[in-house]
C-alpha cells in the first residue's frame, strides 16, 4: 500500500495544478479562482473520505476502480473546462456570471476532489491492518504530494501543456491499479487497466494536437497557443489581423490604434521630439509611431534612441 499512498499524494497535487491552471485560463485570468478552487478541493476530499468511513473492510479490486475513475476524471475536467464557456452560453471575451464561474469550479473540482478522498480513506485503512499508524500513512501520502510538487514545478519549467499533466496524472493512476491487481492475471479490471494505458499513451503520443483541438473551441482561427510558467500565450490570426491573448484576456491585436493614441498625443506636447526612450510596448506598433517623428538615431542599424 505504501505505493498506492504515494500515488494518491502525488496524483492530488499534480492534478490540482493542472485544473487551478486551466480555471485560471478559463476565468480570464483572475486568480481569485485558486482560492476559491483550493477550498472547494478541501470540500470535496472531506466529503471523499466521510463517504469512505462507511466502508470498514474495502478490497483491492475497490481501491483499483477508484484508481481507474480518478485516472479518467482528471482529463475530462480539463475538457469541461475549456468548454465550460461554450457550455454555459458565454460571450467570447465576456466573462460568466459569478454564479456561472463558481459552479464551472465545483463541478470540475468535483470528482478528482471526492475520490482522492476516498481513496486515502479506504488505502489507510487496508494499511493500518497490516499493524501500521495513520500518522504514518499521510507521512507516505504526504511525502508522494511533495513528489508531485516537484514534478508540477518541473512541468511548468519545461513548458508543457496542462494536457500533458492530466494525461500524465492519468497513466500514474492506471499503472498503479495494474500494480495493485498484480495477483490477478486473469482480472478485467486488470485488463482494463492495461487497455486505458495504451490508449492514454496514445493520447499522450499526440497531445499537441490535442491541445490545440480543445483550444480552438474558444479559439477558432487559431495560430498557435502554449502555456508558459506565467500563464497561456495564445495567438489567434483572422485575415491580416493578429491577436494575443494572455490566459485568454485578449494582451493586444496588431490592427489597434492603442499605439497611435499612445506615441501621438505624448509627442504633440513637445515641438520637436528627439530623445525617446521607449520602455515595452514595441510588438503593438510604438516604436514604429514614434520613428514617424525621426528622433536623433533613428535609421541607424543599433537604434541607440529607441529600446522596446
Amino acid at each position: 500500500m505504501n505505493i498506492s499512498l504515494i500515488a494518491i499524494g502525488l496524483i492530488s497535487i499534480l492534478g490540482q495544478v493542472a485544473l487551478l491552471r486551466e480555471l485560471n485560463v478559463s476565468l480570464y485570468g483572475v486568480e481569485l479562482i485558486y482560492l476559491l478552487a483550493l477550498g472547494i478541493w478541501l470540500f470535496w476530499t472531506a466529503v471523499g473520505a466521510v463517504i469512505g468511513r462507511r466502508i470498514h473492510s474495502p478490497s483491492l479490486n475497490q481501491i483499483a476502480i477508484l484508481f481507474i475513475f480518478l485516472g479518467i476524471a482528471i482529463p475530462l475536467d480539463i475538457a469541461f473546462i475549456r468548454y465550460s464557456r461554450l457550455l454555459f452560453g458565454g460571450v467570447p471575451g465576456a466573462y460568466l456570471t459569478f454564479f456561472q464561474q463558481l459552479t464551472v469550479a465545483v463541478i470540475s473540482v468535483l470528482p478528482a476532489g471526492l475520490l482522492s478522498g476516498l481513496l486515502f480513506q479506504w488505502t489507510t485503512k487496508i494499511y493500518i491492518t497490516t499493524g501500521r499508524t495513520l500518522a504514518v500513512a499521510y507521512a507516505i501520502e504526504s511525502a508522494g504530494g511533495l513528489i508531485g510538487g516537484l514534478f508540477s514545478t518541473l512541468f511548468i519549467m519545461w513548458g508543457l501543456h496542462n494536457c500533458s499533466i492530466a494525461l500524465f496524472c492519468a497513466l500514474i493512476s492506471f499503472i498503479i491499479s495494474i500494480i495493485i491487481l498484480k495477483g490477478l492475471n486473469k482480472s478485467l479490471l486488470r485488463w482494463t487497466s492495461i487497455v486505458l494505458v495504451c490508449i492514454f499513451l496514445s493520447l499522450l503520443w499526440n497531445v499537441t494536437f490535442l491541445d490545440r483541438w480543445m483550444t480552438t473551441w474558444n479559439h477558432p482561427n487559431l495560430l498557435e497557443s502554449n502555456d508558459s510558467p506565467y500563464g497561456r500565450i495564445t495567438v489567434t490570426k483572422l485575415h491580416n489581423q493578429m491577436s494575443v491573448f494572455e490566459n485568454d484576456a485578449l494582451a493586444f491585436e496588431t490592427e489597434g490604434t492603442d499605439a497611435e493614441y499612445f506615441c501621438h498625443l505624448t509627442a504633440l506636447q513637445h515641438h520637436d521630439p528627439q530623445d525617446v526612450l521607449i520602455l515595452g510596448g514595441g510588438i503593438e506598433g510604438i516604436v514604429s509611431e514614434i520613428a514617424k517623428y525621426k528622433p536623433d538615431g533613428y535609421g541607424n542599424n543599433s537604434h541607440p534612441l529607441l529600446s522596446g
